[in-house]
């Protein structure tokens, strides 16, 4: 069991991600049920209208800013990734 949405335990389930040109297994991801995923969205959303990135303009800046240097600085990775989850050629 780990943590789950609002501090509720949830099952270590996951899947495997399958490229479909290849059938070869690209990663595997957490698997979670419908259930789940509204009680992230809900524990999301709570934290959002109560915490601090509602209520500060420079922590949300520096929060995104910083999430663009991660994704920026393995564009190529997550751009093979996708390509192999897809299945389909990079053009």
């Amino acid at each position: 069991m780990r943590p789950g949405g609002g501090g509720r335990a949830v099952p270590d389930a996951r899947f495997l991600s399958v490229d479909p040109a290849t059938e070869e297994i690209v990663g595997e991801a957490p698997d979670a049920a419908p259930a789940d995923m509204d009680a992230a969205i809900g524990a999301a959303r709570e934290a959002f209208d109560t915490g601090t990135w509602a209520s500060d303009p420079s922590l949300r800046a520096r929060c995104l800013r910083q999430l663009r240097e991660a994704l920026t600085g393995h564009a190529d990775e997550l751009r093979e990734l996708t390509v192999a989850e897809a299945g389909c050629p990079a053009w």
